[in-house]
């Protein structure tokens, strides 16, 4: 088992590469569950769901303002969808790196606490 030639291989390719060259033509010629690359970019957005985000109350959002995953119109749509209520934005630690610090696992547990007693829909 030597896989040290393929996560060198891996490793070459950008998120982007990847997408093109393995995702998408898996779902195309394998799965046949899309045309292109846009069709997928769209099934997974959620703003395909966003009924639904605003309807489940035990949504809840985390994010913060250095997130290099997120634009500043992301995080101001999905808080627009679940409510503020429902959103926190931290001013820092990037894309949840800020998850070890005692504060921040305080106020996400507080925030959830009301989910405990909530049974799961299927």
């Amino acid at each position: 088992m030597r896989r040290l030639p393929a996560y060198r291989e891996m490793a070459d390719y950008s998120f982007t590469m990847y997408l093109h060259a393995f995702v998408v033509p898996y779902h195309r010629d394998r799965l046949r569950s899309i045309a292109a690359a846009d069709d997928l970019i769209a099934a997974n957005d959620l703003r395909a769901v966003a009924p639904a985000l605003r309807r489940d109350a035990r949504l809840r959002m985390f994010a913060n303002d250095n997130d290099f995953l997120t634009s500043d119109a992301d995080v101001a749509w999905l808080t627009a969808q679940l409510g503020p209520a429902r959103a926190r934005v931290f001013p820092a630690g990037g894309h949840r790196g800020d998850l070890h610090r005692p504060e921040v696992q305080a106020e996400i547990m507080g925030t959830l606490a009301d989910l405990v007693a909530t049974p799961a829909r299927p």
